[in-house]
């Protein structure tokens, strides 16, 4: 496997990146497998924006995976708003759309093979 990953800041405004290639071969299992190599790539791509300062931030992000199993990918639109002067409470909203995600989200959202729009609300509190 190989992956690059990039990220910068600047002002409020925030944009992040990774890719990858893989291959998968000399695979072991107790009987026939389908496949002898399983190759594929993929990307996510995130960006960010604080359009009024310390306060409320929109984000977007998408990510694809190419392969010979379909082209799962997800596209996110959300939001953080920070009530007080401070980043260890916030209130969250996100859409995301997912289309044959081959694995679970990370953060409990939806799990492998979900196809379809997710809508979420949360408040975050950190200490």
């Amino acid at each position: 496997m190989l992956s690059v990953a990039a990220g910068m800041k600047y002002h409020g405004f925030w944009l992040q990146g990774e890719g990858y290639g893989r291959r998968l071969d000399n695979l072991v299992a107790d009987g026939t497998l389908p496949v002898r190599v399983v190759r594929n790539s993929g990307f996510y791509v995130q960006l960010a924006d604080m359009v009024v300062p310390k306060r409320l931030e929109l984000y977007g992000a998408t990510s694809y995976i190419f392969g010979d199993f379909g082209h799962p990918r997800e596209f996110i639109g959300g939001s953080n708003y920070y009530p007080w002067n401070t980043r260890n409470i916030r209130l969250n909203a996100q859409l995301i759309y997912v289309y044959h995600s081959p694995v679970n989200s990370t953060f409990g959202f939806y799990i492998g093979q979900t196809t379809g729009p997710i809508f979420s609300i949360g408040l975050t509190a950190l200490y």
